[in-house]
């Protein structure tokens, strides 16, 4: 009895030992977890729960000179839910039902309050409550700390003005990223830096967003805006006219370009076919583009007043210089050339020449200075470099070197075929500097950059060239003054001001050879011819047929322009220069 009591107590005393030895290991586990990595483990629950959002950074607007939006960016959102999370919850406690919730989003969003607690309730783990909310909209909702509730933003890059300016604006891809124009040559203010935010996720599976708990860790610096030069009326009106201008001598497309005299600010450039930048794959991709900048031509004889310019600034002629101006010319190397229009020797001077646009008459003026000398001014002009717009894509035209022409395109070169190419604006901007007393502005397209901050980067006009004397082109634009009013392009007059320009009809070359039924056609002036405000220059490229009445087109544009900016009428009259002798 005795021996067997012992091993009872013996095994209860083992027993005993066993539970302390446990509880000893537990009360040190609880002590270490609780004390000792107490720290440790509280930080790190709290990493795991703590989740990081992306807050959107806005991209900038491209605005016209008066601050008329052209490009803007609009942000969207959409409330949605994992039904199986939407529950009553208690906030400060004070029980918000579910259905108080549904009819707060109603109000917010103006829709049925029915519709909206029909999308809350159910077993989806994935429900559209609301969509399409604005900022204003979505910051009311946000405001209301709904646990369970979940957002999804979107960017909208819209261009309120559609299709007006679409050349020049450019387009953003499906991923948002700038594709072209302005877009893509001013990303870099346009684009701005996302922000951060943190908050505390429940421990739940639900994982859903606690109240209270978000916390902005960077905020989001919106992008800058980008102010153009172009005026938004006088684009959609110059846009119209192309439009027309295409249309009315069967051209491929139609390019007008609108400038300031004194400036070198582009007021508008137009081409037709446009395209509209937030439907930019309804267009065909030779149409996205701006030609304007973008393609070149053999100008033709709008180029005939660099000639003269260059003459009478080299002293070599003069307004009223005569010459026997014979219907066509043969080369040392025997091509020949003709002009226009079918005649005998005709006795015309320096403005006869310009006003009768003789090819022949314009090479015998040139002839007096040597093909460096030629070159050069060419040079002056902008003719065989891009303009300071610096657009994507621009062309530099061309201008081959004196030193590789041969004497059949030394001679064309004067009236702006064969060696000469260049785009629409380049033509322009010759006009831009006879227009300004010789001196000529590169032209500018993009005022300035404005930053979230205010900060204003201006972007600077060009620095003048002055590639003749304000005397060579005051008198060259008088000696234009003929082309409208003694009898050369009458269309292109305008009521109550005087106008100076010149018409040019150039043949296409294609593989090696000279189109024989396409033309470009154009038309180059400025108002008041007196005293030069603006310039308009007016192209259509394979034209099915050479007519004046595509003067008709400038003196549209023009007429528009000078009454818009309330430019004073001309008070004087044109010179009368001899035009024969």
């Amino acid at each position: 009895m005795a021996a067997r009591l012992g091993r009872v107590s013996t095994r209860v005393v083992a027993s005993l030992i066993v539970l302390v030895i446990v509880f000893v290991a537990f009360t040190a586990k609880l002590i270490d977890v609780q004390v000792v990595q107490a720290a440790s483990l509280e930080s790190s629950a709290a990493q795991q729960l703590e989740a990081t959002a992306t807050i959107t950074a806005q991209r900038g607007r491209i605005l016209d000179r008066n601050g008329n939006v052209l490009a803007e960016t609009v942000l969207r959102y959409t409330v949605v839910v994992d039904q199986r999370n939407v529950s009553d919850y208690v906030v400060s406690d004070t029980t918000i039902t579910v259905a108080s919730v549904a009819k707060k989003l109603a109000d917010i969003a103006n829709t049925d309050e029915s519709t909206v607690l029909a999308s809350l309730t159910g077993t989806k783990s994935y429900s559209v409550v609301l969509e399409g909310l604005d900022v204003d909209a979505y910051e009311k909702v946000h405001a209301l700390d709904v646990p369970w509730l979940l957002f999804k933003a979107s960017s909208y890059r819209t261009y309120p003005s559609g299709a007006v300016g679409g050349n020049l604006l450019g387009y953003l891809g499906s991923d948002s990223a700038a594709l072209a124009g302005i877009e893509y040559a001013y990303d870099s203010c346009l684009t701005g830096t996302d922000g951060e935010e943190t908050y505390v996720r429940s421990g739940s599976t639900s994982n859903v967003r606690l109240p209270g708990t978000t916390h902005v860790t960077t905020q989001a610096v919106n992008g800058g805006d980008v102010t153009l030069t172009i005026d938004r009326d006088v684009q959609w009106y110059a846009q119209q006219v192309a439009a027309q201008a295409a249309k009315k001598v069967s051209a491929d497309w139609a390019s007008v370009v609108v400038m300031e005299a004194k400036t070198g600010d582009l007021v508008a450039v137009a081409d037709a076919p446009s395209v509209d930048p937030s439907n930019f794959l309804a267009s065909s991709s030779d149409d996205r583009g701006a030609r304007s900048f973008q393609d070149s031509f053999e100008p033709g004889s709008t180029f005939k007043s660099i000639t003269a310019s260059s003459a009478l600034n080299e002293g070599v002629t003069t307004t009223k210089s005569k010459y026997k101006v014979a219907g066509s010319r043969t080369t040392s190397i025997g091509t020949t050339f003709s002009d226009a229009f079918s005649h005998g020797t005709l006795r015309l001077t320096t403005t006869g020449i310009l006003r009768y646009s003789s090819n022949v008459g314009i090479t015998m003026v040139g002839d007096d200075m040597s093909e460096k000398t030629r070159y050069q001014y060419l040079k002056s002009y902008g003719i065989g470099e891009p303009t300071a717009v610096a657009f994507p894509g621009e062309t530099t035209g061309t201008l081959t070197n004196y030193k590789d022409w041969d004497a059949h395109s030394a001679l064309t070169e004067m009236f702006g075929q064969g060696p000469v190419a260049a785009s629409a604006v380049q033509v322009t901007g010759v006009y831009q500097a006879l227009a300004n007393g010789g001196s000529r502005i590169s032209p500018r397209l993009v005022a300035s950059c404005t930053g979230s901050d205010g900060t204003v980067a201006t972007n600077a006009q060009a620095t003048p060239v002055q590639v003749v004397s304000e005397d060579s082109a005051d008198k060259t634009i008088s000696m234009l003054e003929t082309a409208v009013t003694q009898g050369g392009a009458p269309i292109a007059a305008v009521s109550g001001y005087r106008v100076a320009g010149k018409t040019g009809t150039a043949q296409i070359a294609e593989n090696g050879k000279y189109l024989s039924n396409k033309y470009t056609l154009s038309f180059v002036g400025t108002a008041p011819a007196e005293d030069p405000q603006y310039v308009v220059g007016v192209f259509a490229y394979k034209a099915g047929e050479q007519t004046f009445t595509f003067a008709s087109s400038f003196a549209s544009v023009m007429s528009y322009v000078l009454k818009k900016f309330d430019v004073t009428p001309s008070t004087t009259k044109a010179a009368k220069l001899p035009i024969t002798w």
